[in-house]
Parts: structure tokens; C-alpha cells; sequence
């Protein structure tokens, strides 16, 4: 390579080459993109990533507390079933990611109690409360279940399921129930959890 451009070898006196220098050049231009592009990744791993991962770590949950549902029966004789349903709720909704939950001793501590349940909800600071109430009569029991706001007190969802009972299907009732609930619950406060697991309690009573 010469300044007036290629030329055989054999016809270019050693002196008269500029291979030298621009081969300096070609490898201080492979250098300075080596830097470069290192930089890029450098900032891109350690910045933006970063960045992405702080955001992820702000994003806050939906909460909810599951208060003690209330035994409504006429005679009174279903507060096992009761606290049984809401235990299992408590189950449930502890296996899910997308959501807190208020633990146990926090939320049976308002049991009996019929007070603001904005002032519960803020006392437990949670966004949500479910309750509910259980009746029987005779070989039928009906549960009711309700998605409370803590905000402003207000409904977001309820529901009425009514079960044949008898004493060797109350664990399959609580289960089937505490699934049905769970199911709208992540719809109503868009819960995404697709590694739920709901273990199947036994059916010996």
C-alpha cells in the first residue's frame, strides 16, 4: 500500500510502504470498537438492567385479610365450620404470589367484632377484607362470601353457595368452596399466578 495506492511488492522499495502505519490505525479502530461496544454492554447490564429490576421490586401488591366468617345458624353449632372455612381460605390464598396476605393472628383478633371495617382494613393495612357467614338448616348450608374495599367500604363482589351437608363431606365442602372463592378473587383484584397449587385436604372426618 502506498500513498499513491496498491503496488505489487516486488515493484515497491520497503521505504516507500505505509503498511506500517496504517495497520496502527486499523488496530487502534479495532480497539476504540472493542471499548465501545464492552462500554455498551457494560451500561446496558449494569444500568439498565439494574434500573428494570428496581422498578420490578416497586410494583405493589394487592392485599387482602380474610376475616373470620360468622356462624349464622339459628342454633349456633357451626363455629368449627366457620373457622374451618376460613382457615382454609387463608390457605389458599397464602400459596399465591400475585397477592399479601394478612396472617392469621392479625385477622381471627377481629373475631365477633362488628366494627368499621374501613378501620379494620387500615388497622391490618390492607387493601381488601373478605368475609363472610355461614348457615344451617337442616341438611342444607349456605355460605356467603363478600370482597370488601377498604377505601371507601364498598362492595367489589359477592357470593351465595348453597351445599348439601352432612358430617363426612364438611373438609370437601371448606375445599370446594375455598377454590371457587380463590377463582374470583383473582379476577376481581387481577391476580396472575399460574403456579397455584391447591393441595386436596383428606376426607376422613
Amino acid at each position: 500500500m502506498t500513498p499513491e495506492g496498491l503496488r505489487k511488492t516486488k515493484q515497491v522499495e520497503k521505504t516507500e510502504s505505509i503498511s506500517s502505519s496504517t495497520g496502527k490505525k486499523l488496530n487502534r479502530l479495532i480497539i476504540a470498537t472493542l471499548i465501545i461496544l464492552l462500554g455498551f454492554l457494560g451500561y446496558e447490564r449494569f444500568f439498565i438492567h439494574g434500573h428494570e429490576e428496581s422498578l420490578n421490586e416497586t410494583i405493589v401488591l394487592p392485599s387482602i385479610a380474610v376475616l373470620p366468617f360468622e356462624d349464622m345458624s339459628p342454633t349456633k353449632d357451626q363455629e368449627y365450620f366457620s373457622d374451618g372455612l376460613s382457615e382454609e381460605l387463608l390457605n389458599v390464598l397464602a400459596k399465591v404470589k400475585g397477592i399479601n396476605v394478612a396472617g392469621r393472628t392479625s385477622s381471627f383478633k377481629f373475631k365477633g367484632i362488628h366494627d368499621d371495617l374501613t378501620k379494620i382494613g387500615q388497622e391490618l393495612r390492607v387493601e381488601h377484607l373478605l368475609e363472610g357467614s355461614v348457615r344451617k338448616s337442616g341438611n342444607q348450608i349456605r355460605i356467603t362470601a363478600q370482597l370488601i374495599k377498604v377505601s371507601d367500604g364498598f362492595h367489589m363482589w359477592s357470593e351465595t353457595y348453597d351445599k348439601e351437608y352432612t358430617a363426612d363431606n364438611l373438609f370437601l365442602i371448606q375445599d370446594e368452596i375455598s377454590k371457587k372463592i380463590l377463582k374470583e378473587l383473582k379476577i376481581k383484584l387481577s391476580i396472575k399466578d399460574t403456579n397455584t397449587k391447591v393441595n386436596v385436604l383428606t376426607s376422613n372426618t
